[in-house]
């Protein structure tokens, strides 16, 4: 079976109930249509939302979260650190399996976010490191870090908070920001599954 599991956070859910945007659960979903004109609002709400915090990636280069990192986009979210021994490596070989079974026509509007839960000691260096060593780097794969406040802030609106690096979620979360599509996978689903399911979300 499909391991997909809708947004449960309480942010998630303020977020759902500003946009009245589409949600799936357990593989099946309906969409509202948005009527024409709501764009700019949506997109509006998202940026607000989301925020356009201010990061940098794994090279040192400045990302905005929103409009950098989310907007145009299909993604795939986890969080991260890089000291982190068992979970996190297991976790991001996994969606490196997810990348290989997009295959080489995979859209082009597919990306893979990682956000270190740990920013403090995860400098852009060592996040380059992290992906280096488990063969995830990719164009399309960014890493991200930042001032703690900020990285906390980001992922207090994901749901995927935590007050110390050890207890950060394993789950993925997958979204196209501008369907206002989002979903919650588990670590353990088929890479093969995934990566269909992000092909869906990356159609018009």
């Amino acid at each position: 079976m499909i391991r997909f599991t809708s947004l449960s956070s309480l942010a998630a859910a303020l977020w759902l109930g500003l946009t009245g945007l589409v949600m799936a659960h357990e593989g099946a979903h309906t969409q509202r249509a948005m009527p024409a004109g709501d764009f700019s609002a949506i997109e509006k709400k998202s940026r607000d939302y989301f925020s356009d915090a201010a990061l940098q990636d794994q090279n040192g280069k400045p990302v905005r979260f929103y409009s950098d990192a989310l907007k145009g986009h299909t993604v795939v979210i986890n969080v991260i650190y890089t000291e982190c021994k068992d979970a996190c490596p297991l976790i991001t070989r996994s969606l490196v399996d997810v990348r290989k079974a997009l295959g080489s026509d995979a859209p082009a509007t597919i990306r893979f976010v990682s956000i270190s839960v740990d920013p403090e000691k995860d400098t852009p260096a060592a996040l380059r490191k992290f992906a280096r060593d488990n063969e995830a780097e990719h164009p399309a794969w960014l890493f991200l870090t930042g001032r703690k406040s900020v990285v906390d802030g980001v992922t207090r609106k994901l749901g995927q908070y935590a007050s110390e690096p050890e207890m950060h979620t394993s789950l993925l979360i997958a979204g196209n920001v501008d369907r206002g599509h989002w979903i919650k996978i588990r670590p353990d689903t088929k890479p093969e599954l995934i990566a269909a399911r992000l092909r869906d979300l990356a159609k018009p």
